[in-house]
């Protein structure tokens, strides 16, 4: 029952070192990734303000350029007709002259035009001179609508020249709004993507932070289950294997061939505030063999969040080994294994990622550095 107990408390000890670690991990990410479920909820509010207001925008310029149009269409009606006019003025003009070539035998020079009178000849002076005055009158009056209709003319051929320029400018006013609207268009579509983009990374936050939420849950079952289980299991017999791993210091054997990537101890991370504590060792392999350092039972195997596939081994004297992100397990729980015995393998043929053996010693409760333990390679 003794060793029962000094078991479950080392056990205790070593979840209080890996799965609190890794539920302080998850609830320190849980934090970051509520403050960053706000950060991107700000941004997507304030983009869907810039959505609205770009919509204001073309909505306005929508606007603008409906009555630009209507006022274009105006100005080419009003063109038209007067154009119209222009030339039934101009027709009725040329008529009236021809008519009048016709009656009086007018001579057009230089685009002018001249009344002569006719001589008349008559046998009668009295009848010549009645008839004279009867056609200057005719002739006047004549003259005076030619030269009426003249003037008409000019003014409508003026108005179809200023109606042209304004039509010309309209054309203008109507290009740059459309131009301007396109680029209203333009700016409310990308602006609409960024809300989109917004809206997508809210989302992935929010479901990111739900693992989260789920793996702290299932952590904190995990944990529950692991003390009942341990609470309920045998005392550890040592009967035929050494007593003396107290005696070994700096003579283990490496659990694995290799070189160290992290240290035990306290370590600084970049980006985060304050340090981490390191109770164990990693060790790059350069084969794929994992072997007991020392004489022991294993106790514990199984596979968790952080530590991958692991194995604890109870050595005499409350020492204790851990051995962490293994491919496989080739030992069983309450398994008793020799110095030097394969306990499992790790691919050293990653291409993804780099493999590594976490391996730890404890005394009891209390982790310590394994490289003072292990014999100098």
């Amino acid at each position: 029952m003794r060793y029962s107990v000094l078991f479950l408390a080392v056990f205790l000890c070593f979840q209080s070192a890996y799965a609190k670690d890794n539920l302080a991990n998850i609830r320190k990410q849980i934090s970051q990734q509520n403050q960053s479920v706000k950060q991107a909820a700000e941004e997507k509010k304030k983009i869907a303000q810039k959505l609205e207001q770009a919509q204001e925008e073309l909505e306005k310029q929508q606007s603008a350029v409906r009555q630009i149009n209507l006022r274009y269409s105006a100005v080419k009606s009003e063109h038209t007709r007067l154009k119209a006019k222009s030339r039934k003025l101009e027709k009725k003009h040329a008529e009236l002259v021809k008519t009048i070539k016709a009656a009086n035998r007018y001579l057009v020079s230089s685009g002018e035009y001249d009344m002569l009178e006719a001589v008349i000849m008559s046998d009668s002076a009295k009848d010549a001179a009645a008839m004279s005055q009867i056609v200057g009158e005719v002739n006047q009056k004549l003259f005076k609508s030619v030269q009426e209709l003249k003037k008409t003319s000019e003014e409508i051929k003026e108005n179809a020249a200023e109606l042209e320029a304004k039509k010309k400018k309209m054309e203008r006013a109507v290009e740059e709004k459309r131009s301007a609207l396109s680029e209203y268009k333009k700016k409310k579509q990308t602006t609409d993507k960024l809300y989109q983009s917004a809206v997508k990374d809210e989302k992935v936050r929010r479901e990111y932070l739900a693992r989260l939420l789920k793996r702290e849950k299932q952590l904190q079952a995990q944990l529950s289950k692991i003390k009942k289980d341990f609470a309920k299991s045998a005392p550890v017999s040592f009967k035929g294997l050494s007593s003396e791993f107290g005696r070994q210091r700096g003579k283990l054997i490496w659990p694995v061939h290799g070189h160290v990537i992290e240290k035990f101890g306290v370590k600084t991370v970049e980006g985060f505030k304050g340090v981490i504590l390191k109770k164990g060792i990693k060790i790059v392999p350069s084969s794929n063999s994992v072997k007991a350092v020392y004489d022991g039972v294993v106790i514990h195997r199984d596979n968790a969040w952080g530590l991958g596939n692991f194995l604890i081994v109870a050595h005499p004297s409350g020492f204790y080994s851990l051995y962490a992100n293994m491919d496989g397990i080739s030992v069983s729980k309450n398994e008793k294994v020799k110095t030097g015995q394969n306990l499992g393998t790790i691919d050293v043929d990653h291409e993804t990622n780099t493999p590594y053996l976490y391996f730890e010693i404890r005394i009891h409760d209390k982790a310590v550095d394994p490289l003072e333990w292990l014999a100098s390679s």
